[in-house]
């Protein structure tokens, strides 16, 4: 099984959970991050990576962006976090498993359109994703 963790960048919250996915999936597992880290979070503190091999920085190059959307495609499972939807449109379209989360969920809203009782089916044609 391959896997994907799609986050804006690679903090100390993520780093635990990945370097277990490395240790279990190997090469079949991947971070993407896609952008690189504020100067507001390394004021607080936080320190930016260095590098880990199952890290594909999107936002250096062209091909690097266009690789992170093809794993996002081909991959079995994708984890999304901070990062734009566009990644997992064609997922969505095609029923893979996606996971998404955010602590904004419980703050905003993310999908004010939708109702409890909606199912998947239901959601994608309010979201206009077909």
């Amino acid at each position: 099984m391959k896997v994907a963790f799609i986050l804006n960048y690679l903090s100390h919250h993520q780093i635990p959970f990945c370097k277990a996915m490395n240790n279990i999936l190997g090469d079949d597992f991947c971070f993407i991050s896609t952008m690189p880290m504020e100067q507001e979070r390394i004021d607080l503190g936080w320190q930016p990576n260095t590098s880990y091999s199952f890290e594909l920085k999107s936002y250096l190059t062209d091909s690097a962006r266009k690789r992170a959307y093809e794993i996002a495609d081909i991959y079995d499972t994708v984890i999304i976090g901070s990062a734009s939807d566009s990644f997992i449109v064609k997922r969505l379209k095609n029923h893979k498993l996606t996971l998404k989360y955010s602590e904004r969920f419980y703050k905003r809203g993310y999908f004010p359109e939708a109702r409890k009782d909606d199912d998947i089916e239901t959601l994608i044609s309010k979201l206009d994703l077909q």
